[in-house]
């Protein structure tokens, strides 16, 4: 379950990055 936790934890920041390199290009 620990992977399980991990791999979640993963996804959200990749996401978290996404959404942050959004906001930085409407920015621009």
């Amino acid at each position: 379950e620990v992977a399980g936790f991990s791999k979640i934890y993963g996804l959200q920041s990749i996401l978290a990055h996404k959404v942050a390199n959004l906001g930085e290009k409407n920015e621009k």
